[in-house]
């Protein structure tokens, strides 16, 4: 299903009409111009990017996708953990809290498991966002009577952890992605990074509809993140290229009061 998102476009359109006063551009461009501007700023604070668009920002979404991993799988030779299988089985207890009457009501498993089609189902059931987002912490970390939430982990062999791994590097990017279509299109022309780019419009689109002023977004199909955070990211992002607008302008109008014999 689509969402449209109503925004608060009151600044953003006094700093257009000011930079299209200013600028002599004919409406067109003016328009491509502010919104090649905007969508260049929306994925710049896409996650996890946080202001750039660069290849930090990819190795920060690939340090944090190790983070997670660490919290939900532990890797071992094959070797022992086939050993340990045939000891012990696939599945051992590895803390048991009880109450104070002695009563267990809560036990954290560690699961030995060999095939690598295990680890996502298990992975995406412990994320939050319906599967995309980080790894859940809720109550995890208390060890009184409040924990309520067992904290399994997966044991694996290593080269599957380190293949499964490659795997979700391979979707750094994907929230971004959502701009592609529009910061694509022939009219914006956009420059968007080859780790974002290669997605194209797999995890959804986001589109930009501009008419007399007026500006609205429509998230299309299956958008990837958090439309809570998309509008954030929409607000900021037309904040900045408000501002952006308002010192060309500044810049406009020093030039031509220089021009005039100004200083």
């Amino acid at each position: 299903m689509d969402v449209t998102l109503k925004i608060d476009t009151t600044d953003f359109k006094h700093s257009l009409q000011r930079f299209a006063l200013y600028s002599k551009k004919d409406g067109a461009t003016v328009l491509c111009d502010a919104t090649r501007s905007f969508l260049r700023r929306a994925i710049a604070l896409t996650p996890p990017s946080n202001g750039k668009s660069d290849s930090e920002s990819r190795k920060r979404g690939e340090m944090a996708i190790d983070r997670d991993l660490q919290s939900v799988f532990v890797a071992k030779p094959r070797s022992e953990l086939e050993t340990l299988i045939d000891i012990f089985g696939k599945e051992h207890v590895r803390r048991a809290l009880t109450k104070k009457d002695g009563t267990v009501w809560l036990v954290d498993y560690d699961i030995i498991e060999l095939n690598e089609s295990a680890m996502e189902p298990f992975h995406k059931a412990k994320r939050l966002a319906e599967g995309h987002g980080r790894v859940s912490q809720a109550g995890r970390r208390s060890q009184d009577i409040g924990r309520w939430k067992a904290d399994n982990y997966m044991w694996v062999p290593k080269e599957n952890l380190e293949s499964y791994k490659r795997k979700l590097y391979k979707r750094v990017g994907a929230l971004a992605a959502g701009w592609n279509p529009a910061a694509l299109s022939p009219k914006i022309g956009l420059r968007v990074p080859a780790w974002i780019r290669r997605h194209g419009d797999k995890y959804g689109a986001i589109w930009i509809r501009l008419d007399t002023g007026n500006m609205s977004i429509v998230v299309v199909n299956n958008y990837h993140g958090s439309v809570r955070g998309l509008q954030s990211q929409i607000n900021q992002a037309l904040a900045w290229t408000g501002r952006d607008l308002d010192r060309r302008v500044d810049y406009y109008l020093a030039k031509s009061a220089r021009s005039a014999g100004f200083h």
